[in-house]
């Protein structure tokens, strides 16, 4: 199938006695092409992306035509020049395997301008729990903008924390679809310039725990007014944006 926008080309096997089907499947056509094949309830999650380039796919499908549980995608997805809610990248590589309603994404990597490039081991989307797992992810990246890629609230409880310079985090954890429904994110992170309230920092490095309503700041070490400095204990951002020590 050929369109302006881009070509699709499938090889389908059919096993009419057992019910079972396997598809080859290339396409560089625009994604939403697929809007007319999902109900209109669901539609909103075309609308979180928008790309300048039809994605590149190329997948294997098998599964049962009366059970969706066997349904199994494995292949390699490539985007350039897209972005996710109002965040953009330049590309996005990453395999992927789908089977019993778990989205995995082996070994993804996204790339952004100005030299970030954010990596993962694995990166997994469970449809059953709701949520998104990450194994060592790693990048060099905005965090606010990411926070704002993740969701509106989660881009709200960053707004206060200003990084200058663009830090290098690692990070592993879980966070729901629905933020109100849980956050358990550890990050590392190693950073230059930080401003937050009163504090206006040349360097900071330390630990951050995402979980549910609280950000914690641990084994904190910063440049302070020209002299190094070690957090002894905790700090514990609250998301209405109190603070205690």
């Amino acid at each position: 199938m050929t369109q302006p926008e881009g070509r699709l080309e499938s090889s389908i096997e059919i096993d009419e006695r057992a019910k079972n089907y396997y598809a080859r499947i290339r396409s560089t056509l625009d994604v939403n092409v697929a809007r007319a094949f999902v109900a209109s309830t669901e539609q909103h999650g075309f609308d979180l992306a928008q790309f300048t380039e039809p994605p590149q796919i190329n997948v294997e499908v098998q599964g049962h035509a009366a059970d969706w549980n066997r349904l199994g995608v494995n292949g390699r997805v490539a985007l350039t020049n897209f972005t996710f809610r109002g965040q953009s990248a330049s590309g996005f590589q990453s395999e992927i395997e789908f089977t019993n309603f778990v989205l995995t994404l082996h070994e993804p990597r996204i790339q952004r301008g100005n030299g970030e490039h954010i990596s993962a081991a694995i990166a997994s989307v469970d449809f059953n729990a709701q949520k998104i797992y990450i194994t060592n992810g790693l990048g060099t990246a905005n965090p606010l903008e990411v926070a704002r890629a993740i969701g509106p609230i989660a881009g709200a409880w960053f707004e206060p924390y200003h990084f200058l310079d663009t830090p290098t985090s690692r990070v592993n954890g879980s966070i729901a679809f629905d933020i109100d429904d849980g956050v358990d994110l550890h990050f590392d992170f190693e950073g230059g310039r930080f401003e937050w309230w009163m504090f206006k920092l040349p360097r900071i490095a330390g630990q951050v725990n995402w979980v549910n309503d609280s950000l914690t700041l641990k084994d904190i070490r910063a440049d302070f007014m020209k002299a190094r400095r070690r957090a002894r204990r905790s700090l514990l951002f609250l998301a209405a944006g109190r603070a205690s020590a």
